[in-house]
């Protein structure tokens, strides 16, 4: 294959108060480059560099911390009703060669001990069904995760961005059917064999879900 070009993301303007720390930016583009990659086939330098380029120029949009509520499980209700969580939505904007990828931060200490960061959109591995899934074993009923995972659309600008309804659909059901399930990565390899006259099988294109999440940390009860 020849070597992939050096991704590189045009730096735009956002109306979004929210930044990255240094560190935070530092730890989510080092799972970009790791599941993008910046060239195929090159040496030690030209990797350092590419990796190098998407450090000085990517883009990474972070919505406000949200302060939202989950329907209490069963082992909750004698707190409350319902239990408060917090979650941020990062968006890693493209460019011509790559689309977007989202992740979000979910923390829901109270009684779960959850910190978990989960890729929604676009990587190689997608951590909705692993979010489910945790949810259920610590005793989450189905329709209220479905709701939600359904609620963060209309809260944010990057959030409304997501297909949450096909997302949570695939999740629940362990299926991808729907392309935004696929993978930036394997798009952008199969742009490149497409000009060199090969195809990729169209399920080729699509994420995989994961068994454990980008990040973080959690309690099943």
């Amino acid at each position: 294959m020849k070597a992939l070009p050096f991704i590189i993301t045009i730096l735009i303007s956002f109306s979004s108060p929210a930044q990255t720390t240094k560190e935070e930016r530092e730890f989510i583009l080092s799972y970009y480059i790791s599941d993008i990659g910046v060239c195929s086939s090159c040496s030690k330098e030209s990797f350092l560099h590419g990796a190098d380029v998407v450090f000085q120029t990517s883009v990474i949009e972070i919505s406000p911390k949200y302060t939202l509520n989950r329907k209490a499980m069963k082992n909750e209700e004698y707190i409350s009703d319902s239990i408060d969580y917090n979650i941020q939505f990062y968006k890693i904007q493209g460019d011509n060669w790559v689309g977007d990828l989202n992740v979000i931060h979910i923390v829901d200490e109270l009684s779960r001990d959850i910190d978990v960061w989960i890729r929604v959109k676009g990587w190689r591995e997608n951590d909705m069904r692993f979010l489910y899934l945790m949810y259920k074993k610590n005793g989450l009923k189905k329709r209220d995760f479905k709701h939600m995972v359904l609620s963060w659309g209309s809260i944010d600008s990057i959030a409304r961005e997501i297909p949450w309804d096909k997302i949570v659909k695939g999740a629940m059901s362990n299926k991808m059917e729907d392309d935004c399930f696929i993978s930036e990565h394997y798009k952008l390899l199969d742009s490149l064999r497409y000009r060199d006259g090969l195809k990729t099988p169209t399920r080729d294109l699509y994420s995989v879900f994961s068994r454990q999440p980008m990040n973080g940390m959690w309690v099943e009860f």
